[in-house]
């Protein structure tokens, strides 16, 4: 099971907004971090909710249910809603994900990224890179 979550939130005096993908191995596991987000925020108000807490806040939650869960920082390199964004995104990981930090051992690039682009940020030397997030439009596909 997986899900895309949208986290919009304040920190170090700039409005942060990150996307990031989680992947549980049961339908239990989803049922109990869905019933932990819902008291934080509205599940149900779009297809990628939106949760005013801060990323390493939501990882916390999550992996509180299940260490088993897989989290991956969503299309890391466009402007907005991104980790490395120009507009929204941050520096690091570490700055990103705080003591979360070492559960991400994935990120996903975007379809547009660019191989090199990845292979010159040290930090990512030791994650898998994936490149599929967007691929939710039939339009867009292909």
């Amino acid at each position: 099971m997986s899900s895309e979550i949208s986290c919009i939130y304040s920190q170090g005096g700039k409005t942060r907004k990150i996307h990031i993908v989680f992947l549980a191995p049961s339908i239990s596991i989803v049922e109990e971090v869905n019933e932990q987000l819902s008291a934080i925020g509205n599940l149900m108000s779009d297809g990628r909710p939106i949760l005013g807490i801060s990323a390493e806040k939501l990882v916390e939650t999550i992996l509180s249910v299940s260490e088993e869960i897989i989290v991956i920082p969503a299309h890391i390199w466009t402007p907005w809603f991104s980790l490395y964004g120009a507009n929204s995104g941050f520096d690091s990981l570490r700055e990103c994900f705080g003591k979360t930090a070492s559960y991400v051992h994935t990120v996903e690039t975007g379809l547009s990224s660019d191989p090199a682009m990845n292979w010159r940020i040290g930090e990512l030397n030791d994650k898998q890179i994936v490149s599929f997030s967007d691929a939710h439009s039939p339009s867009k596909l292909g």
